[in-house]
């Protein structure tokens, strides 16, 4: 059991909520959601444990952070796989941005297989995955191009992309490749395009998609992707997050090393709860939005 000091908004929240795309509703709740409390990420206290604690049996006490079901909310049940203890160096506030974002991206990172030195386009850098793909893509000895609007150049050439296009400008003309990878989570740039741009060998990993069609939502591009990729020595891969707390671990250790650090567009109260996912719905939040459930904790 923890008690929540912080969660954050994803768009899976989003899609949960909203019931949309309609294929979520065959495991979610036809008519109305079968889990009555959204929320992902967590970042808090352990308060207790049961007998499938593990080796959280004795962190009574410890902050955590990572995954459970039903986190906009003072306390959370978690699996122990799926929680790790909280970076030291940031408090929980700034650790509740971490969680799904992180994983996200350092999933996104491996699947893309750049080698030492290797080139990759991180297409959507200045979003909660983006920024933090950005970071890991550097960490891991590649040379980063970031693409984003105009505002959020400087960030992300902050975060270490040695080079950054303004989709908003034409930038994207610019770029030539080859790039070792695409990493992208907005599934915005033509897939023709992004063929032209990647190395014969290279890797297109679709993280996110537009909203698609009713039906299918962002599915329906993903699998655009890898039909388009089906053939020839260019792959399309369209992982999806798999929580683990070894990977949680890992992200901790780039934390307090600094590494990383996760980019937060804004920290609201709880009451603010409406307001935030209506803000990730516009699709021009810079990092993640976090939700402090539990006033004067850390």
């Amino acid at each position: 059991l923890v008690r929540v000091t912080a969660t954050s908004v994803n768009p899976l929240d989003v899609h949960e909520m909203r019931g949309k795309p309609w294929i979520m509703r065959l495991g979610k709740g036809l008519r109305r959601p079968e889990q009555a409390v959204r929320g992902y990420d967590v970042a808090g206290v352990v308060v207790a444990t049961g007998d499938a604690a593990g080796p959280l049996s004795d962190m009574i006490g410890t902050r955590v952070f990572g995954t459970a079901t039903g986190t906009f909310a003072d306390y959370a049940i978690a699996r122990p796989e799926h929680q790790a203890p909280a970076p030291s160096s940031i408090d929980l506030i700034t650790t509740a941005a971490l969680p799904i974002a992180g994983l996200t991206a350092l999933q996104a990172v491996r699947t893309a297989s750049l080698p030492e030195g290797g080139r990759v386009l991180v297409i959507g850098a200045a979003g909660g995955v983006g920024t933090l793909a950005v970071q890991i893509a550097a960490v891991v000895g590649a040379r980063v191009t970031g693409v984003c609007s105009g505002p959020n150049v400087e960030l992300v050439r902050s975060l270490g992309a040695t080079d950054v296009a303004d989709y908003t400008t034409g930038d994207l003309e610019r770029l030539t490749g080859p790039y070792d990878a695409i990493i992208d989570m907005v599934g915005s740039v033509p897939l023709r395009r992004c063929k032209q741009l990647l190395a014969r060998t290279g890797t297109y990993v679709l993280i996110g998609g537009p909203a698609g069609g009713r039906l299918l939502g962002p599915v329906g591009p993903m699998l655009r992707a890898r039909l388009s990729f089906a053939l020839g020595p260019r792959r399309a891969r369209t992982p999806i997050a798999a929580v683990a707390r070894d990977d949680l671990t890992e992200l901790a250790h780039l934390v307090d090393t600094g590494a990383i650090r996760p980019v937060i567009d804004r920290v609201v109260m709880f009451d603010e709860l409406p307001g935030a996912i209506r803000h990730l719905e516009t699709h021009r939040a810079r990092g993640k939005v976090v939700i402090h459930i539990a006033p004067g904790d850390v």
